[in-house]
């Protein structure tokens, strides 16, 4: 064995999702809806009603030669696509979201060459209101397209009946 033969491999950094906040709330019960796991790390796809709308991520890249040298970066596809430098910073907050569809992802640097880490990605769905999801829209619409044709057939109906009254009016003084 020759010491200049051998090679040092860094190991790539694993991302760990490690806290779901929920309107500031920790959140128990979730369930992925890809996997049916209720363990955060496990999580692919959640859905989220719009009232809750304010999603905390907490993350770790498991790193046992230097651990303190870890740097995050991170994007909320659907928001922006651009990568933040989150620095050594391992939550991100992100408030208010509107309805839509959006796809967390984060990496990680590590203090080594070949560290880096695979994008970890979380998608998130937060649903609409009923009252601004499409179907419902066109329901009301059509409703209210329907209550005016009704209301003009009423509107019709009676003028005719007061032209039929005076007609039968006339016909009788005659």
């Amino acid at each position: 064995i020759h010491p200049r033969g051998l090679t040092s491999t860094t190991p790539p950094l694993h991302i760990n999702l490690t806290r779901l906040i929920v309107n500031d709330t920790i959140t128990t019960g979730l369930q992925c809806l890809e996997t049916g796991s209720s363990n955060i790390n496990a999580f692919r796809h959640i859905r989220l009603p719009y009232r809750q709308n304010t999603v905390t991520l907490g993350f770790t890249a498991l790193n046992y030669l230097g651990p303190d040298f870890n740097h995050y970066e991170y994007r909320m596809v659907g928001i922006s696509d651009t990568w933040v430098n989150h620095q050594q910073r391992d939550i991100v907050r992100f408030a208010n979201l509107p309805a839509g569809a959006y796809t967390f992802e984060v990496r990680a640097t590590g203090a080594f060459p070949g560290s880096d880490s695979e994008t970890r990605s979380l998608r998130i769905d937060i649903i609409a209101p009923l009252y601004l999801r499409p179907w419902f829209v066109i329901l009301c619409i059509a409703a209210g397209a329907g209550f005016l044709f009704y209301q003009y057939y009423l509107y019709q109906a009676r003028k005719a009946h007061l032209k039929q009254l005076e007609f039968d009016k006339r016909l009788a003084l005659e």
